[in-house]
């Protein structure tokens, strides 16, 4: 018997991507929240525009995959993305503050 695989299609690619995007955003918003729930108010607004502002850029990579779903560089550039995400969480919990947010924000265009 001659198994066959089915590689997934771009489309298939980008939500499996996007769900853990989703939970890593999720995670982050945690992490500024404890964050700011030991400092003041001004930190807490600053926090929660830089999340605002990756929302936005995530809003951007959802429109150009819903735009060309079968073009797989959008699931390559969201990968680049959780990447990224992923690299900033990690240095959220060395760091007592938001401080890198910036940092990824101007690298992901």
């Amino acid at each position: 018997m001659n198994a066959t695989t089915t590689e997934p299609t771009a489309a298939e690619a980008y939500a499996a991507c996007r769900i853990d995007v989703a939970c890593m955003m999720n995670v982050l918003q945690m992490k500024l929240d404890n964050h700011t729930a030991e400092a003041n108010a001004d930190l807490s607004l600053i926090s929660a525009r830089r999340m605002n502002m990756l929302q936005m850029k995530l809003d951007k990579h959802d429109a150009a995959q819903n735009a060309d779903s079968k073009n797989w560089g959008h699931a390559c550039d969201l990968y680049q993305f959780q990447r990224r995400l992923g690299v900033m969480i990690e240095r959220e919990r060395e760091r007592n503050g938001p401080e890198n947010v910036d940092s990824f924000l101007n690298d992901t265009e």
